[in-house]
């Protein structure tokens, strides 16, 4: 009886170590991160761009994982933990949608020669999966400082999306990511605001 006791008390350990690793397995990478590109200095825009910088400044051993990143149907990346991606597109109105299990949307009104923040995150969940939220970075946030965002570019990894290997998958994940846009559209889910004068 005893021996019984121990032999499942061990089983039941086991059982919780196997979890805690692939959690701690999936918030360390197993995203695929080989779609992405390290670089030493983001891209410049130009003064008809807006600036978009998505930035994970969490680490892995404190729940993290990568999170797609989406500008409607254009892939901007998989974002890392403790990695930034300078975002450039065109002035007015985007959704930015995240995706893990969930997707989180954010609707974010740009302009032309500004610079914005979203501080995108993903945890996991033992067997639930990772989830996804997009927080918007607004002049009213008290919590975040110019010192915390100084902070940010100094030490997140610049991250760029590959082209190739980025449209390909894409292409995997579009029929998929084409429903999320349609619960957008169809006014299914809220989303986070992000306002033309909110830039940092």
């Amino acid at each position: 009886m005893y021996a019984e006791i121990v032999i499942r008390g061990l089983g039941q350990r086991l059982a919780s170590c196997a979890a805690t690793v692939l959690v701690l397995a999936a918030a360390m990478g197993c995203a695929p991160q080989s779609i992405m590109v390290r670089m030493n200095n983001p891209a410049t825009p130009i003064p008809a761009q807006a600036e978009v910088v998505f930035v994970n400044p969490y680490n892995a051993w404190n729940g993290s994982s990568p999170i797609e990143i989406w500008d409607r149907e254009i892939l901007v990346g998989v974002l890392e933990p403790r990695a930034r991606i300078h975002y450039l597109t065109s002035p007015g109105e985007h959704v930015f949608i995240g995706s893990a299990r969930n997707q989180t949307f954010l609707k974010a009104t740009l302009v032309s020669g500004r610079r914005y923040f979203i501080a995108a995150r993903s945890w996991s969940v033992p067997y639930a999966g990772r989830f996804s939220a997009l927080d918007p970075i607004t002049r009213e946030d008290k919590k975040i400082t110019a010192d915390d965002i100084d902070k940010w570019l100094k030490s997140l990894t610049v991250q760029s999306l590959d082209p190739v290997k980025g449209q390909a998958y894409a292409n995997e994940r579009q029929a998929e990511h084409e429903k999320a846009v349609k619960e957008y559209d169809g006014g299914k889910v809220k989303a986070g605001v992000l306002g033309p004068e909110d830039n940092r």
